[in-house]
């Protein structure tokens, strides 16, 4: 997730509108969607409002864990207000836009014949058969997970191989990776609502919407995923030198995380990315 702090560097700005403009634009679609089909929208508001809960407490970490965090000069200072301020100005946006989205997003991924919450649905109609795909979810996530974690840190090392340098945070966003280092509850809350609010945009709401917008076409679920998963490298414009490296970083494991979604469902991309974010976050990637 791209923080206000963190400003994308010359000509990458472009990428990250076209980020932020797709997410405006899935906001106000989810918002038509829903209304326009509430009753088949609805039956999936429980878990939706599950989903935007949790969003909401680990925002409220960050913002305890940001109060708590000591700067030792001016900028750090100020990236930390900002981080700050940010974080409690967005709460209620982030609940609200997940909300909408989760529930809206789940119709159209039914639509397409995909169960959006193939865990939640199991432990609604027969609770004590939850373990077994509950354990399996949690496999099939941590290797997902692990999987990106790895092509990500073969890929960093490639390409010190090839500049002779590993890739470097964007000028201008040190400041922030010096407030992630060793504060674990932040690391985690923050990782964890990225992860949960990129997810129920991208692949919840944006893939499924993409894959009703390219029915009728041949290969539509193919497009759905490509296109979906560039808007998504394209909200982290900005964050790392050099920009392709994390192009190609970010790119490839939307792929991933886009066919584990179509094969698995929501919650175990959710819980994918989770420990994505958390390996990158911990190894010094704040990006």
């Amino acid at each position: 997730m791209t923080t206000p702090a963190a400003l994308p560097s010359a000509g990458f700005e472009y990428a990250v509108l076209v980020y932020l403009g797709a997410a405006v634009v899935s906001f106000a679609a989810a918002g038509s969607i829903f209304w326009r089909r509430r009753r088949q929208a609805g039956r999936h508001v429980p878990t939706a409002l599950a989903v935007a809960f949790l969003i909401a407490v680990c925002q409220l970490v960050v913002v305890t864990s940001l109060s708590r965090v000591k700067a030792s000069d001016y900028e750090g200072t100020f990236f930390r207000d900002t981080m700050h301020t940010s974080a409690m100005v967005f709460l209620p946006a982030f609940f609200v836009s997940a909300f909408v989205m989760a529930a809206s997003g789940a119709y159209l991924s039914e639509l397409a014949g995909t169960q959006p919450f193939p865990l939640s649905h199991t432990l609604a109609q027969e609770p004590r058969g939850v373990v077994r795909p509950a354990v399996l979810t949690l496999l099939i996530a941590g290797a997902s997970g692990a999987a990106g974690l790895a092509y990500s840190v073969a890929l960093f090392k490639g390409c010190e191989v090839v500049t002779g340098k590993p890739p470097q945070p964007a000028p201008g966003t040190e400041d922030l990776a010096a407030i992630f280092a060793g504060n674990v509850p932040l690391v985690l809350a923050f990782g964890l609502a990225a992860a949960i609010w990129e997810e129920v945009f991208v692949r919840l709401f944006l893939l499924n919407g993409l894959r009703w917008v390219f029915r009728s076409a041949r290969g539509g679920t193919v497009a759905a995923v490509v296109v979906s998963s560039a808007i998504w490298a394209a909200g982290h414009a900005g964050t790392m030198n050099p920009e392709l490296v994390k192009f190609l970083q970010v790119f490839p494991i939307g792929l991933l995380f886009s066919l584990v979604y179509l094969r698995r469902g929501a919650e175990t991309t959710l819980a994918a990315h989770a420990a994505f974010n958390a390996g990158i976050l911990f190894l010094g990637g704040f990006q």
